[in-house]
């Protein structure tokens, strides 16, 4: 017994709106930095990241569940565009450390870049050392 035949509907000319950290597209520069390029300002570049720098950021990403679609507030880290699970946005709208977690090294917390909380660019927040909570 064969499956079903699959049929596509129609998709030209339809464009799903980027949301979230789906806006952004990383390219390694010559220089060893990473370029942080927004799809929806015409792909220029917004961002000069550095390699081995944690850059925490606060977006609402689509996330499945089974058949639907909902968005999720999740931190992602805008150099490598990996989901940082040991991060939270708090109720003072501040991006921290979740309470017994340790972080090493250079972080930066850029807050906040146009489209992922609604708001235009405004602060950026430097971190060394070790932190912990």
């Amino acid at each position: 017994m064969n499956p079903p035949a699959l049929v596509r509907q129609v998709s030209v000319n339809e464009l799903r709106q980027r949301i979230g950290s789906e806006q952004y597209l990383r390219v390694l520069s010559e220089s060893g930095d990473i370029l942080l390029t927004d799809y929806t300002r015409g792909c220029r570049t917004v961002l000069k990241l550095k390699q081995g720098t944690l850059y925490p950021h606060a977006f609402y990403n689509q996330v499945y569940y089974g058949d639907k679609i909902s968005l999720k507030l999740q931190i992602v880290d805008l150099a490598t565009g990996n989901i940082l699970p040991d991060w939270e946005y708090d109720a003072a709208s501040n991006l921290t450390l979740k309470s017994g977690c340790v972080s090493n090294g250079d972080i930066t917390i850029i807050s906040p870049l146009e489209g992922d909380l609604g708001v235009a660019p405004t602060n950026v927040y430097n971190y060394s050392a070790i932190r912990s909570m």
